[in-house]
């Protein structure tokens, strides 16, 4: 989806899990991206400014809270949604000011229950200069996919008819 909107010019600026909705189809689940109420156009090919809008602190991107944003804004979101989706939180908490400067200024901790792969994914998606992210979706997309490759080759899936073992 952020593919497709980027390759049009378009930041979505709030992208968070309420604003991505999942359907479930007869080829399963997919997901699209909703509220694009404060995206703007990306008229230059690095960042571009705007003012008076807003976001959802907890997962906007540094250069969000001064009115800036690229696609590298969105692509942090999404990062922020993987490392929430993967250790049951988001990296950082708080009133929305602390939160701001989390972003900011603390250094990313990632759970070491998170598998190192989709660690390395997490921590370029969220750099705290817009820079040093993935430089598109696709890009991301690709890192995810092999990350994701990865885990199933080291760690297959257990089909329903097999017995997971026990851990204790």
């Amino acid at each position: 989806g952020l593919e497709h909107v980027h390759d049009r010019n378009v930041i979505h600026c709030d992208l968070k899990p309420e604003n991505i909705l999942l359907n479930v189809t007869a080829q399963g689940w997919m997901a699209q991206i909703a509220d694009f109420g404060i995206s703007h156009f990306n008229e230059k090919t690095e960042e571009s400014e705007s003012t008076g809008d807003t976001g959802s602190p907890a997962y906007m991107a540094p250069e969000r809270f001064y009115g800036k944003f690229s696609p590298a804004s969105d692509l942090y979101a999404v990062g922020v949604i993987l490392y929430e989706l993967l250790s049951g939180k988001r990296p950082f908490s708080g009133m929305p000011i602390e939160v701001m400067k989390a972003h900011f200024n603390h250094p990313l901790r990632i759970p070491k229950s998170v598998p190192m792969m989709l660690k390395t994914v997490i921590r370029k998606a969220l750099q705290k200069l817009p820079q040093h992210r993935y430089t598109s979706a696709d890009q991301m997309r690709l890192a995810l996919e092999t990350a994701i490759a990865t885990l199933d080759h080291v760690m297959p899936t257990i089909e329903p008819d097999e017995e997971a073992p026990d851990d204790e």
